[in-house]
C-alpha cells in the first residue's frame, strides 16, 4: 500500500511541476513578445525619423 501512496505523491509532484513548467514557458513567452514588440517600436521609430529627415 505504501508503494501505492510513494507513486500517488509523485504523480502530483510531477503534476506540480508540470503546471510549473508551463507557467515558466508562458511567462516567457509573454517576454519574449514584449522585447520583439520593443524591438519593432524602436526600429518604425528609426524608420521614421530617417523618413523625416528626407522630406525636411
Amino acid at each position: 500500500m505504501s508503494n501505492l501512496y510513494d507513486i500517488l505523491g509523485k504523480a502530483v509532484i510531477n503534476k506540480e511541476k508540470k503546471d510549473e513548467f508551463q507557467n515558466l514557458i508562458l511567462k516567457s513567452e509573454g517576454f519574449i513578445d514584449d522585447v520583439l514588440h520593443e524591438k519593432l517600436r524602436e526600429r518604425q521609430k528609426k524608420r521614421d525619423e530617417i523618413l523625416q529627415d528626407l522630406f525636411d
